[in-house]
């Protein structure tokens, strides 16, 4: 975190601007390691208690390990650094990622192991409802040129894999991102967004979210 920059957020009532060294620790559900949390996504049922939408974490895979069990939910694991790893799953299927910003889809419920291939891993982690929600990340690379991206109600995050972004949603202030931050919309409507790499090239992921029929918005 930058000096005289603690706690600080550029927030607008539809984008809120989320530091690499913001969020929560949270254990993993078998204890054998530890997540950031960024943000979780819930919304109340009819009955009042909250209902898992998505999480998006970042974690830091230290060791061989299994992973914990999430039944009903969908996965995304991208390595942001590292170099590499594969998931052996229960039923022999097996997805390896070397490459930097690679990306694994499985099911939290297949049962997966995580090998290392040279070292530890730091990946992005977004969890999914099948329930409830289709989520994606898609891949943007950014020059210095403007890049100006359509989003829609269903873009809920924007996620800087590498070097430093200015971003401006149609309508609000500039903000500037650094690596490992994420700017969290709140849209209602189709929007614009604007995007460009500070100095240099820059990797970014938008988070799309999809509600299934009879979902609860939030």
């Amino acid at each position: 975190m930058e000096s005289g920059d603690e706690g600080m957020r550029d927030t607008s009532m539809r984008a809120t601007r989320i530091s690499r060294c913001e969020g929560r620790n949270i254990p993993w559900a078998n204890g054998l390691g530890t997540s950031r949390e960024i943000f979780l996504a819930e919304s109340e049922s009819q009955q009042g208690a909250p209902t898992f939408l998505w999480r998006l974490a970042t974690t830091r895979i230290e060791r061989d390990c299994p992973f914990s069990a999430y039944p009903g939910q969908d996965r995304t694991i991208v390595m942001t650094r590292g170099n590499g790893f594969e998931l052996i799953h229960d039923s022999g299927k097996t997805q390896t990622v070397t490459a930097p910003f690679g990306a694994i889809l499985f099911g939290g419920d297949w049962g997966t192991r995580c090998r290392l291939l040279d070292g530890p891993v730091e990946v992005l982690n977004l969890m999914a409802s099948r329930r409830h929600v289709t989520c994606s990340l898609t891949p943007v690379a950014l020059s210095a040129e403007r890049l100006v991206q359509e989003v829609y109600a269903g873009t809920k995050a924007l996620y800087v894999l590498d070097g430093d972004v200015s971003a401006r949603l149609e309508g609000d202030a500039e903000v500037t991102l650094e690596q490992g931050d994420t700017l969290r919309l709140a849209l209602d409507a189709p929007s614009y967004l604007a995007l460009r790499a500070r100095e240099s090239p820059a990797d970014l992921l938008l988070l799309h979210a999809d509600f299934l029929a009879r979902t609860p918005s939030i």
